[in-house]
């Protein structure tokens, strides 16, 4: 199987700005999994989705894969994007910084 590929999620701190960027990308996980309610983050599990991943160079720990955005594997992988291409959660993310477009897991 292909990379792991983390996103980090500061649902509690100080910065509220933080906060609500983190509850943002919660609820884009949540919607690309398709689950709309939930009362605990194990019920987005183990579910299938589409992420898009850049390579980012960090100047103090060098390349960095960095998830952009979330999407359901239901919808249309032929369909343009006007974000851009997207791979399925489980494949190996792109190591040039290029994006490139895989079918969702069947």
């Amino acid at each position: 199987m292909g990379a792991v590929v983390y996103d980090k999620l500061n649902l509690w701190n100080q910065s509220q700005k933080a906060s609500q960027i983190a509850a943002g990308t919660l609820s884009a996980i949540a919607r690309a999994v398709g689950v709309m309610q939930f009362d605990d983050t194990q019920a987005l599990h183990n579910r299938p989705m589409m992420i898009k991943v850049v390579l980012k160079t960090h100047p103090q720990h060098g390349e960095q894969n960095e998830i952009k955005s979330y999407k359901s594997v239901t919808t249309d992988p032929n369909a343009p994007s006007p974000a851009g291409s997207y791979m399925a959660a489980n494949q190996t993310p792109p190591q040039n910084g290029a994006q490139q477009q895989q079918p969702p897991a069947g």
